[in-house]
């Protein structure tokens, strides 16, 4: 009975504690494909009669040649980049607004540009008297290369009414 108050006294462990030194192992290296899409751009430039020139560059992607763009928006049409990115189209805007483009498989960013229109200035204005019931104003603007306005009117007392003509040349 008093043997089981009694501590236990130690035995020599057949099997001693090994020490270990804890290191760090080197995986495998693993494929981890990038996250990034690539990159697009959209520039506008513009010429006579509603002509725009769309033209851009896709960058940090694997392929850049062959790659379709969609562009739409205030015109919808489609274009193919060179093997440098580079990619341009030239239509006729049949509105204002808003132009987007982006890869046909999603892969880039959204650009986006805006077709507008600015403000005619007109220049160089000046009036001639024509004949008894006419009156032709001459000017350049910057959007057309001459604007010519002929008026005419009715030599009565009392005018009835009159007739206007506008003619311009683009550049």
């Amino acid at each position: 009975m008093f043997g089981l108050l009694r501590r236990a006294s130690c035995q020599n462990n057949p099997h001693p504690t090994r020490m270990v030194r804890p290191f760090l192992e080197a995986l495998e290296s693993r494929y981890c494909p990038s996250t990034s899409t690539s990159t697009l751009s959209l520039n506008v430039s513009y010429a006579a009669n509603r002509q725009v020139t769309l033209s851009g560059q896709l960058t940090n992607t694997g392929t850049l040649g062959g790659q379709t763009i969609r562009i739409t928006g205030a015109v919808a049409t489609t274009a193919t980049t060179d093997a440098n990115g580079n990619y341009t189209v030239t239509l006729t805007a049949s509105q204002l607004g808003e132009v987007d483009a982006q890869t046909a498989d999603n892969q880039s960013n959204v650009a986006i540009n805006n077709l507008t229109a600015s403000t005619p200035t007109i220049t160089q204005f000046g009036a001639v008297k024509g004949d008894l019931n006419s009156m032709q104003t001459v000017g350049s603007t910057s959007r057309w290369r001459s604007i010519r306005a002929i008026t005419e009117w009715s030599a009565r007392k009392r005018p009835t009414g009159g007739a206007f003509t506008l003619e311009w040349s683009t550049p």
